[in-house]
């Protein structure tokens, strides 16, 4: 079934598996014993194709597991339940759900699935609890599930990381019974890891590991006889005091002898040799029509499994954020309550400000200086004396207060220097340094025609003429809302999902599945794509044209598809910034540094 030869793998300087040689033989059932760290995951992973072989040679199912084209071929002849409780479900979808998901993506159709589902489930004795989240399942309970949904597609090699650890002795108990029913009934291969040694001795073989390498490897009675003891747990712990008191000193060499170097290699590209099989494999493809339509036709099958593939992992996506109402809740706020803050809220241009005046020269030019404070930036002036202006402002009536003094267009005239009075309310921060800028330039210009014509309200020299488009009343409000349609959630949904993923271990189980990495990728764009979208278009016509009462001209199907590319483009960044984050606190890191510069 499998078949170990020289094995060694490492991360980065610390050896999980060295020079390791196994056989695993077919239908029976073959356990790995030894204590944490001495590299078991790594050997079943290894065996699952979850991880690349780095060194040595292995052969699974009568394949070369270092060849990627058999290793995706023989991926639906293996079943693989990564270590973890649960570490193969989606804890926010249902018992039900959950199989269905990885019967989709194993292509169960019609009766036989339902047969399927309904027989692994009376098994397991799981019928009762169909539309129970799986997060909501106890630790055995979670266990058979994943084993159901390993089950699905009928494996030959089913791959077990200490599926019992964190179970109770009764769970574990029955769990165990489901895998000798499979093994000695079905004749199911099984590949199994544990540190209890009761479980060790129901296996049909047991390997002995310590260190990264295989000690011994036999049946459990052949284990305990060959070490004079009696039991299992004893002939393991004397092998292992035998192996620290006199260890194996690792041999040295070339792998493959010393006329290796002597085999022709093929270093040197060739641009002619590359020319030359290109030109054979055209003529070959003009000549042969058959092929010619088979190429087409291939692509065309292969693209629409891949499609269905895509279409399968979205519906997981879209099913785990129907069930995480906590999500549902941030999406729903983020585009309605976010939305409309941003529409409403205080605008930074100034509008309506209330402004006071205090008129003691009573002339042309201080009529017209005081008919420019016009709306949509101030209220109409009040008059007021000169001993009211404390008092306005410290009722806060009005943020501003105006003082023309007495002979100010007569100093004008002459060329004196004179000056006017502005008092302001500071607490009004914003209107304050907006508005007193908006004065200031007010009053210098009607100064500036008053001397340039000699009388207030001359006709300039250059009639400047305005014309605002798509905001013609200048009122911020109207945008705040629909750029607040163009936020980062997105981005934060995606990454967020494979984070999420990667720390349940769903995505090393998926890679071990006949799916690529585009499709695991292109679904969590789509789907999470999909919910952005559906909200936008809900804000839009709900928040935005009708509670925000803002006219959006143009087209709105145009509109929708700019937003499509700009979800294309921060659900990518999503999956990018959460493949380089190893946890949730570094994707929040990274998405900081990513989101300020946009």
């Amino acid at each position: 079934m499998a078949r170990l030869t020289s094995v060694s793998h490492q991360y980065g300087d610390r050896h999980a598996l060295q020079n390791m040689s196994l056989d695993l033989p077919a239908g029976c059932m073959v356990g790995l014993i030894g204590p944490d760290g001495v590299g078991k995951s790594t050997l079943l992973g290894l065996v699952a194709g979850a991880r690349q072989l780095q060194q040595g040679q292995l052969e699974v199912l009568g394949g070369d597991m270092a060849d990627s084209h058999f290793r995706s071929q023989v991926a639906p002849c293996i079943a693989y339940m990564p270590q973890g409780l649960g570490g193969n479900l989606y804890h926010t979808l249902t018992v039900d759900e959950n199989i269905d998901f990885f019967a989709d993506l194993f292509g169960l159709r019609g009766k036989a699935r339902g047969e399927q589902i309904d027989r692994l489930l009376d098994a397991t004795g799981l019928p009762d609890f169909r539309s129970r989240p799986a997060g909501k399942l106890s630790g055995g309970m979670k266990q058979k599930l994943g084993l159901c949904c390993a089950l699905i597609h009928n494996p030959d090699l089913l791959i077990l990381d200490e599926p019992t650890s964190g179970v109770d002795p009764s769970a574990r108990n029955r769990f165990w019974q489901l895998l000798l029913r499979l093994s000695r009934e079905d004749g199911v291969t099984i590949f199994i890891s544990t540190h209890f040694m009761n479980e060790g001795e129901r296996c049909d073989r047991i390997s002995l590991m310590h260190a990264g390498e295989v000690l011994a490897c036999d049946t459990p009675v052949a284990l305990a006889e060959q070490a004079g003891v009696d039991n299992l747990e004893a002939a393991f712990m004397q092998t292992l005091e035998a192996v620290d008191k006199e260890p194996v000193s690792s041999n040295s060499g070339n792998v493959l002898g010393e006329d290796a170097s002597d085999r022709p290699r093929y270093r040197r590209f060739s641009f002619q040799r590359l020319m030359a099989y290109g030109r054979r494999e055209t003529r070959e493809l003009l000549r042969d029509p058959i092929r010619m339509a088979f190429a087409f036709i291939g692509s065309a099958l292969l693209m629409m499994e891949t499609l269905g593939n895509i279409w399968n992992l979205g519906v997981k996506e879209l099913r785990s954020i129907w069930h995480d109402k906590v999500l549902l809740a941030f999406v729903l706020m983020a585009f309605t309550l976010m939305v409309y803050t941003a529409g409403s809220a205080g605008s930074m241009e100034l509008h309506n400000a209330p402004v006071a005046v205090v008129d003691e020269d009573q002339s042309a030019l201080a009529g017209h200086m005081i008919d420019s404070l016009q709306p949509p930036w101030f209220m109409p002036p009040d008059q007021i004396q000169y001993g009211q202006i404390d008092e306005v402002l410290d009722k806060g009536s009005h943020t501003f207060v105006l003082v023309i003094p007495d002979g100010f267009e007569r100093d004008i005239r002459q060329g004196r220097v004179t000056s006017v009075q502005l008092n302001i309310d500071a607490t009004r921060m914003t209107q304050a340094f907006i508005g007193s800028r908006y004065i200031e330039q007010l009053l210098t210009t009607e100064v500036a025609e008053f001397m340039q014509t000699g009388s207030a309200g001359g006709a300039p020299p250059i009639n400047l003429v305005t014309r605002v488009s798509f905001n013609p009343n200048l009122d911020g409000t109207w945008f705040g809302g629909v750029m607040e349609l163009t936020n980062m959630i997105s981005i934060i949904l995606t990454g967020a999902a494979l984070i999420r993923e990667r720390e349940h271990g769903t995505v090393e189980h998926l890679m071990v599945m006949p799916i690529k990495p585009f499709e695991i990728m292109a679904a969590k764009v789509w789907a999470n794509g999909l919910v952005v979208m559906l909200a936008a278009i809900l804000s839009v016509t709900l928040v935005i044209q009708q509670i925000l009462d803002v006219p959006v001209q143009g087209s709105i199907l145009l509109f929708m598809f700019g937003t499509l590319i700009h979800l294309f483009s921060t659900t990518a960044i999503g999956i990018l910034i959460g493949t380089v984050a190893r946890t949730m606190p570094q994707f929040g890191l990274l998405l900081i540094l990513t989101i300020l510069p946009l």
